[in-house]
């Protein structure tokens, strides 16, 4: 018998001449008319290896995002400190626009004759002084 060079060769070999037996999931094993199972001599070779990439197979560069402090060279375009400035420089301007937007909602609201202008002042408590206010009665 002669070697087999890759493992998938293993499938398809058949004796010739031997048209009755059949290899069975490439184990060895050969069943022959009589039912009767008998280890086949298989004879393992090794398999060769693919070869490395050549030296010029790299990756694919892509654009590094806006959003990235690193340039392309790996550097970085600002200190981390300039950078949450203008995170939090952003932050305030948000929240601004957010009161700008809350003030003039609230001057378009219907506003009731009885009312005064500013919403009566109610204490606020924590637990605490609950519990204080309790003990004191």
């Amino acid at each position: 018998m002669r070697p087999l060079s890759s493992p998938l060769e293993i499938l398809d070999t058949k004796e010739d001449g031997d048209e009755e037996s059949d290899v069975n999931c490439g184990m060895g094993i050969e069943e022959n008319e009589n039912e009767v199972l008998e280890e086949e001599e298989i004879v393992f070779a090794p398999i060769e290896h693919p070869v490395e990439p050549p030296d010029d197979d790299r990756p694919a560069k892509c654009p590094m995002p806006e959003s990235c402090p690193l340039t392309d060279e790996g550097e970085l375009k600002e200190s981390f400190k300039e950078i949450l400035q203008k995170e939090a420089e952003l932050l305030v301007e948000i929240e601004e626009s957010a009161d700008q937007r809350r003030s003039a909602k609230a001057d378009r609201k219907r506003h009731h004759s009885g009312a005064t202008g500013d919403p009566p002042k109610f204490p606020q408590y924590n637990i605490f002084q609950v519990f204080q206010q309790c003990k004191q009665h």
